[in-house]
């Protein structure tokens, strides 16, 4: 579905005529609103923040529609580019640690009298 595009020809005006998009078509694009973009030499470099981000933009039907976006508003030849994140998710008593300094985890633990038990990856949990 062709849109329509006006703004500067940037992230952030790709951002803005992605909301546009996205609602038009039924998409959700809010966690791209999340990555860092860049448009040069008619490629759109997105950076994911961490794994699962990449997973969800990564998405067969939502990588072909963000490549169809790409076009819209950069033109027919333009490239997308989607990469990892660089560095990894925090993991292990890290991730515990991080996640239980949180001001809502702390306030949800207290009401619920709720205590951390386990943590991993959910691929390694059987």
């Amino acid at each position: 579905m062709s849109h329509s595009p006006s703004g500067p020809k940037n992230w952030a005006g790709f951002c803005a005529f992605l909301r546009q998009a996205g609602e038009k078509d039924g998409k959700d694009a809010t966690h791209l609103l999340r990555a860092k973009g860049e448009f040069f030499n008619g490629e759109l470099v997105i950076d994911c923040i961490n794994g699962f981000h990449y997973e969800q933009l990564d998405k067969p039907d939502f990588k072909i529609w963000l490549g169809g976006r790409v076009a819209d508003y950069f033109g027919p030849d333009a490239v997308l580019t989607i990469n990892r994140a660089q560095k990894a998710a925090p993991s292990g008593p890290g991730l515990k640690q991080g996640l239980e300094e949180r001001p809502m985890v702390k306030r949800l633990m207290r009401e619920l009298n709720a205590k951390h038990m386990e943590s991993g990856r959910l691929d390694d949990m059987d």
